[in-house]
């Protein structure tokens, strides 16, 4: 018996310049230089998660908002800015993801809601 297809999640369709938002999030959690997955690695004073892997979906949210109102064609640049942000448990984080709450996907927005600790 064929299992059917895992219908493709938003995360997945919704695209910041031409990357889906999954794809950014794997871009953030990846060694720039190693190649090797870093989602695992603790982020131990961060209110947004306490692996990268949860960290990295606020840095995702809040890009997605940041392109909403700023024509930037930088956006790896500024996706790593901002998961320094959240690593870091700056408080733009959190105002950029409130700010632009409603406008996020649902996905994306539960996503963010699984990593509440």
């Amino acid at each position: 018996m064929d299992k059917e297809p895992k219908p493709e999640s938003s995360l997945d369709t919704i695209m910041l310049d031409g990357r889906s938002l999954s794809e950014w999030h794997q871009f953030l959690t990846t060694g720039k230089h190693s190649g090797l997955p870093t989602g695992h690695l603790e982020v131990p004073a961060s209110r947004y998660g306490r692996t990268a892997n949860e960290v990295a979906w606020y840095a995702v949210a809040a890009g997605l908002v940041q392109a909403q109102h700023v024509d930037d064609s930088e956006t790896a640049q500024a996706l790593d800015f901002l998961m320094n942000l959240a690593v870091n448990d700056h408080q733009d984080i959190a105002d950029m993801v409130t700010e632009g709450w409603e406008s996020l996907p649902p996905k994306l927005q539960e996503q963010l809601w699984q990593g509440q600790v």
